[in-house]
């Protein structure tokens, strides 16, 4: 019996499709026509993308709001938090100790990893003052 699906040719294979994130400046605009009372439909045949898209975009538009008035540049894509240094550092930190060990093959359970963090954590962290 033969295959149901035709296999993919070199010369006629399709590339994938690459993903749109849009910009903040495009979210606003989407919300702005969304507060004016176009639809969800409309509006994503407008934008080119999909409802699911744009009915994201409103369910999210606290968080875009306020990725706006936190003094993020409007042309953004994507925004991101901002750490505590001390995690960043033990991360990279704990990486390398973990690296080390694989290269010995010692062996490691979960207790021995959390120890090791909370050591490596109390050397990066800043002394408090107390009094």
């Amino acid at each position: 019996m033969a295959p149901k699906r035709k296999a993919p040719t070199s010369s006629g294979a399709q590339l994938k499709k690459q993903q749109c994130v849009p910009t903040l400046e495009e979210k606003l605009a989407v919300l702005d026509l969304l507060r004016d009372g176009m639809s969800i439909a409309n509006v994503a045949r407008k934008y080119s993308h999909n409802e699911s898209s744009i009915h994201t975009i409103k369910i999210r538009e606290t968080e875009i709001c306020q990725a706006v008035t936190s003094s993020a540049p409007v042309t953004a894509k994507v925004t991101s938090q901002v750490r505590d240094k001390t995690l960043v550092k033990t991360k990279k930190a704990l990486n390398v100790w973990l690296e080390d060990m694989n290269c010995k093959h010692v062996p490691i359970n979960g207790n021995t990893l959390r120890e090791k963090v909370l050591s490596i954590y109390a050397l990066f962290k800043p002394p408090t003052e107390e009094g």
